[in-house]
């Protein structure tokens, strides 16, 4: 049964859209299907608005940093890419077409994903999120002398 979505909808003006579930995994993440088709992930109640602000400020880095399609978040009807309906934050992001990589991988299709990965790992190691205060998953993370406490 999908659950009643229709207040999440509300600061985006797309009430009246319909909707599909994706995932049902911690995080709901919809498809939108509106004039123009959208995602919504609604977080799960303890996702913090400083985490998910600085994801987005990332794919914002990715999209003018690099040549990677990456989702773009949409504002709501008060410019803000960060809504909060009922206690849980959600975010709406432009539509992306694509299909999941099946069990049969060509080398052509790994060597792209690789060259992909390479990208996105060559622009963490250089972006620095603004008043991020969460842990860096780096290399001094896993292999430093703290490595494995939290």
């Amino acid at each position: 049964m999908t659950p009643d979505v229709t207040p999440f909808l509300e600061p985006y003006g797309l009430e009246s859209a319909s909707t599909n579930v994706m995932r049902d995994l911690g995080n709901l993440v919809l498809r939108v299907d509106a004039k123009e088709t959208y995602a919504l992930r609604i977080c799960t109640p303890d996702t913090s608005r400083q985490r998910l602000h600085t994801e987005v400020d990332w794919l914002a880095a990715i999209r003018r940093d690099t040549d990677l399609l990456v989702p773009k978040p949409v504002a709501n009807r008060h410019g803000s890419l960060i809504s909060k309906v009922e206690g849980k934050l959600c975010v709406l992001f432009e539509w992306l077409e694509g299909s999941p990589v099946s069990d049969d991988l060509s080398t052509t299709l790994a060597s792209a994903i690789g060259e992909m990965m390479a990208k996105l790992h060559r622009h963490a190691l250089q972006y620095r999120p603004k008043d991020y205060e969460g842990k860096r998953f780096d290399h001094d993370y896993f292999f430093g002398n703290d490595s494995g406490g939290d």
